[in-house]
């Protein structure tokens, strides 16, 4: 299922935006809040609810919540003056109000061919550019009070990784089952 808006297509499965049809290189976090703004599109959300959906139940500052909608807005072609598709309701939380287009919902999708296979190998946006995948820390101190601080250190080497446009960041969730 992806979904469509303006000229941006979001795909929650591959975690990726495009943009004009071309990947937009997004941090994982203001991803995820994009994501969750549009998928939940029909009501307002708090920022105590991004604290428990998008950071597990850790409380993180206004400023970084503040941050992840800026560089979401960003990513789709939005600002804070405009709000297009995400509207800041003040002291309450955020919205995403653009129309969206729902695709692929409900049906199961065949089996791709080869040639797709090689061709999306071959994409041009990723060709030549190298990638990597970084995986979860583990809580080795037996603290479990101390999980947010793997957590935390896994989330900022991928923050900080994917700020660099020539190199390919596999999406967190993609490496969980490792």
């Amino acid at each position: 299922m992806t979904y469509l808006f303006g000229d941006c297509e979001l795909d929650p499965d591959r975690h990726e935006l495009q943009k004009q049809g071309r990947a937009v290189a997004v941090e994982p976090k203001a991803l995820d809040v994009l994501l969750y703004l549009v998928e939940h599109r029909d009501r307002l959300i708090g920022r105590e609810e991004f604290n428990r959906q998008i950071w597990g139940g850790r409380h993180v500052s206004d400023w970084a919540l503040s941050t992840c909608i800026k560089n979401a807005r960003q990513a789709i072609g939005d600002n804070g003056r405009r709000q297009d598709h995400i509207r800041t309701v003040p002291r309450r939380g955020f919205r995403f109000v653009g129309s969206v287009e729902v695709r692929g919902q409900g049906r199961v999708a065949a089996a791709p061919d080869t040639d797709s296979i090689v061709s999306g190998l071959t994409d041009p946006s990723l060709a030549g550019r190298p990638s990597i995948a970084v995986l979860p820390f583990e809580n080795m101190s037996g603290n479990p009070e101390q999980e947010y601080f793997s957590d935390g250190m896994t989330e900022d080497i991928i923050t900080a990784l994917s700020r660099l446009r020539w190199l390919f960041v596999v999406a967190r969730n993609s490496t969980f089952t490792y």
